[in-house]
């Protein structure tokens, strides 16, 4: 009975002091590198993870100007949580790779598998409306994603890929990842996507100009790239000098908090045309005396580049000025000159009356305001 015992903790000793021990006591957790050499931090309900697994994760872009996939980082980490960032302008395709594989002692023949779902949350964004839902992402192969994304069964060091268009707005998209190691062990992940226009601010009211358009849908409707935001506050200021018995500028939309499509119907279809990047705005046509409107144009151009839309015969809509970012790039300058609908209102020489008429629908509307000038 006594050679049993010490034959026992003999075998005992010797197996449990293999460099290769399942982590019963969670004590090699704090160096278990994850995705992207991050640490992992134990997370309650999770099963702890040998220590020579290594689940692995990293997302790619792919830019508008380029072919080749970028990986990008996080921007921050929160335990099993990765936070990414997206520039909506720069990016037309996202992808994310994921494997398992097996260190120290390499396991061929181990397996893995892993689940993706995500929440897409655009009212993060500016969109304060969801009848109806935003659509669903589009894949690589631009088929509807409405289901878990889900690997099946895979062999250590085997790669899963999978992908999405970027959406026509900016959101945040949350994807949840439920690992499965052995057939038994889980793990989870958390990344966090934000595809947005970066650094807009919001314009507030000023001298010489007030805001206006916000609904229900879209309760905050005016932001834009600080120099913008420069360019207009200066445009009010010098409208006031100029003019300062008149009534002030009417600001109306520019673009949403995080840029992106302005769906003014909010049905997710129907873009509000070039208010995606911080760089437009609409200001009223008929809240300007008709006896102001060369003059408010004039002021305008000092700073900015002018439009007159609203005026085209085949669609009856509101007329109003467009007014661009003097700085915007060159295919947005050529995208409205090459459109009928737009007619432009800073020449070097006189302005066109179509310009300084209101129309809506190719006919004359009906002047609110008296026609005479009051400025000085």
């Amino acid at each position: 009975m006594k050679i049993f015992i010490l034959i026992m903790v003999f075998f005992c000793n010797m197996v449990f002091s293999q460099n290769n021990n399942f982590d019963f006591d969670g004590k090699y957790l704090k160096n278990q590198t994850i995705s992207n050499n991050i640490n992992f931090t134990k997370v309650e309900k999770q099963i702890e993870l040998p220590k020579y697994w290594k689940p692995e994760k990293k997302w790619e872009v792919k830019k508008t100007t380029l072919t080749e996939w970028i990986e990008i980082s996080p921007t921050k980490v929160t335990g099993p949580t990765l936070y990414y960032e997206i520039e909506y302008d720069q990016v037309e395709e996202i992808r994310c790779i994921v494997t398992v594989n097996w260190y120290d002692s390499p396991c061929p023949d181990c397996f893995w598998e892993i689940t993706m779902g995500y929440m897409d949350q655009p009212e993060l964004a500016g969109h304060n409306h969801k009848d109806p839902p935003p659509p669903a992402l589009k894949s690589l192969s631009n088929e509807d994603i409405i289901k878990p994304i889900e690997s099946g069964r895979l062999k250590s060091g085997q790669k899963f890929t999978f992908g999405f268009k970027r959406p026509i707005y900016s959101t945040r998209i949350k994807w949840d990842g439920f690992w499965l190691i052995l057939g038994a062990r889980q793990y989870f992940t958390t990344d966090i996507i934000d595809i947005k226009v970066k650094n807009l601010v919001e314009l507030s009211t000023g001298t010489g100009y007030s805001l206006v358009g916000q609904t229900n849908i879209h309760p905050s409707n005016h932001w834009v790239i600080p120099e913008f935001k420069t360019d207009l506050e200066n445009i009010g200021k010098l409208w006031k000098q100029k003019c300062p018995k008149s009534d002030v500028l009417y600001y109306n939309d520019a673009s949403l908090k995080w840029g992106g499509l302005f769906d003014i119907k909010g049905n997710w279809t129907s873009p509000h045309d070039g208010h995606d990047l911080g760089i437009h705005i609409d200001i009223s046509k008929k809240w300007i005396r008709k006896g102001n409107r060369e003059k408010v144009l004039k002021t305008i151009c000092e700073k900015a580049i002018a439009y007159s839309e609203g005026d085209d015969p085949q669609k009856d809509e509101v007329p109003h000025y467009h007014v661009i970012y003097r700085k915007a790039p060159k295919e947005v300058i050529e995208k409205l000159e090459n459109d009928y609908r737009y007619i432009f209102c800073c020449p070097s020489d006189n302005i066109p009356q179509k310009c300084i008429d209101l129309e809506s629908g190719g006919q004359p509307v009906e002047e609110t305001l008296p026609t005479e000038s009051d400025c000085l």
